[in-house]
């Protein structure tokens, strides 16, 4: 009989974990491939024709103390291809100390299109929302964050898929700041990653999740059918998700891209992911909640496995510790580690464009992704009871990168 080089006695609760782990990133796995692959394959499709009959869309813009990059995301929309008799843009500001209220109303006065509105003590971003969706007028409702930067023909591209019958559309994010720090270019990656996520998840018929809380759009008529935000939220946006696929409507996937800042410290990515993990916490529990009452069951089982990414995240850093004892499972996380850098770098470099240009960069930053995410998921769950839920601000930055707008079709 073959004699195995540890004690299975022993370790039988760790190769249980591994295995559920491995059944999980199998899941996730498979779903990454298919969406990078169709990255590859589709990275020159053309854009669906513009609809005759175009809907009127309100945008919905929150704001707190972000006087240093409304600017920028004025300027953006000012450059959106759609007719401004067909939409609005509507800014909710809430308790800034910054100016930006009277640097948004400044920017108003020139542009009738444009709507500010100041709602103290609303409380969260959720609430803010809220009110603003009560004060606006769209058939079609597109929601961004402050700092967003989103393509010219977002608006176009948004419509011609509602017009086609999608109720709840979620586009991608890209990173503005990649150029700032070795953080930002960091995120990158998770930027390519969660691209592959999403196409893959729009091309299997599941659920894609609205990019860091901006640039996605909700029919109106659902949004009240469904109660609006959910109030107090961490992540209104992924609450809603979970909120809509209960009630049957799975969000589809546009590719449309708004470009935001990212954090350029570690120490202000770690307090970010802990309330988006925080976030997603929540909507894993409304998904299992909703599990009961859904007309879409099998969605809504796949919502709770989307949002349950910090639980096994967390599990993933007591799989490390457990196989960090056995040396020939930690020589082969090891090199699996090493060969999966390896590919997305040669990825990477296969996509061209400004991926290219940071492919380098991956080599050394994927185990640091990696790590950031599991030491927050772990203290998202620690913290879940505890910590109180406000409105929290990330510190954004009002550069852009040059090269990252010309290659941003990537």
């Amino acid at each position: 009989m073959m004699q195995l080089p540890f004690d299975l006695r022993f370790w039988w609760p760790g190769i249980a974990l591994g295995a559920v782990l491995a059944a999980y990133s199998a899941y996730w796995g498979a779903i990454l491939l298919y969406g990078a692959l169709k990255v590859l394959a589709d990275r020159d499709a053309a854009d669906p024709p513009d609809p005759p009959d175009l809907p009127f869309i309100s945008i919905l813009i929150p704001a707190r103390d972000e006087a240093s990059v409304v600017g920028r995301t004025v300027e953006a929309l000012d450059a959106i291809r759609y007719p401004r008799d067909r939409m609005e843009v509507i800014f909710a500001e809430d308790g800034s100390i910054d100016g930006t209220y009277e640097v948004l109303r400044g920017l108003a006065s020139t542009r009738p299109w444009m709507k500010v509105y100041h709602f103290e003590g609303a409380g969260s971003k959720a609430a803010a929302l809220n009110r603003a969706l009560g004060l606006s007028r769209g058939e079609l409702i597109y929601f961004l964050d402050a700092d967003a930067v989103p393509d010219p023909d977002a608006l176009l591209r948004l419509a011609a898929m509602y017009r086609a019958g999608a109720r709840a559309i979620v586009g991608r994010y890209a990173v503005a700041n990649p150029h700032e720090s070795a953080v930002s270019r960091m995120i990158l990656i998770e930027e390519l990653a969660w691209r592959f996520m999403c196409e893959g998840r729009s091309r299997l018929r599941m659920m894609c999740p609205p990019p860091a809380g901006s640039n996605y759009a909700i029919d109106r008529k659902l949004l009240v059918e469904i109660g609006g935000f959910r109030e107090g939220s961490l992540a209104e946006d992924a609450v809603m998700a979970s909120a809509l696929v209960a009630a049957g409507v799975r969000p589809a996937y546009s590719g449309v891209t708004a470009m935001v800042s990212v954090p350029t410290r570690l120490g202000a990515l770690f307090r970010q992911r802990v309330r988006w993990y925080r976030g997603y916490l929540e909507a894993f529990a409304e998904s299992l909640r909703g599990l009961r009452r859904s007309s879409d069951r099998r969605g809504t089982l796949d919502a709770a496995l989307l949002f349950s990414s910090p639980v096994f995240a967390a599990l993933g850093l007591v799989n490390i510790a457990i196989d960090a004892w056995i040396p020939s499972w930690a020589a082969l996380m090891l090199v699996g580690s090493a060969a999966a850098t390896v590919a997305l770098w040669a990825y990477m470099r296969r996509l061209g464009g400004y991926y290219a240009r940071e492919s380098g960069v991956a080599l050394m930053l994927v185990p640091y992704v990696l790590m950031i995410s599991a030491f927050s998921a772990a203290a998202a769950i620690l913290h879940a009871l505890r910590a109180r839920k406000t409105w929290h601000r990330d510190q954004h930055s009002p550069g852009l990168d040059p090269a990252r707008i010309a290659g941003r079709a990537l």
